[in-house]
């Protein structure tokens, strides 16, 4: 786990909840940098960390990690566009990612009052 397949979104979801998350419905969140691996040579190179919306942080987290488990550069900067051209994806210093998400979602909750 996890595993890649569908049976890995049924972990969390139950049958017919796969669409994409309400982003009017749930929080920003963080997608942690990926470990810097030095025991080979790698075609994606660093991946940073990312304050992200609801959509992209739900279904981006797993397609994400694949991306880079597969070592996929050319897919794992197709999905980065991806994700920031429906929603929003902004790339942070790992000291900084928790205040900058903080102020994210302060931002956010500003629009609902």
């Amino acid at each position: 786990f996890p595993n890649f397949t569908i049976k890995n979104c049924e972990a969390c979801h139950n049958e017919g909840t796969f669409d994409v998350p309400n982003q009017s419905k749930s929080l920003p969140g963080r997608l942690s940098k990926a470990d810097e691996v030095t025991t080979m040579d790698r075609n994606i190179g660093t991946v940073p960390s990312y304050v992200t919306g609801p959509a992209s942080r739900a279904c981006g987290g797993c397609h994400r990690a694949e991306l880079i488990k597969e070592d996929d550069a050319g897919k794992l900067a197709a999905f980065s566009q991806h994700m920031k051209g429906g929603g929003y994806l902004i790339e942070v210093e790992e000291e900084e990612a928790e205040g900058v998400l903080a102020t994210v979602i302060d931002y956010i909750m500003a629009l609902f009052n």
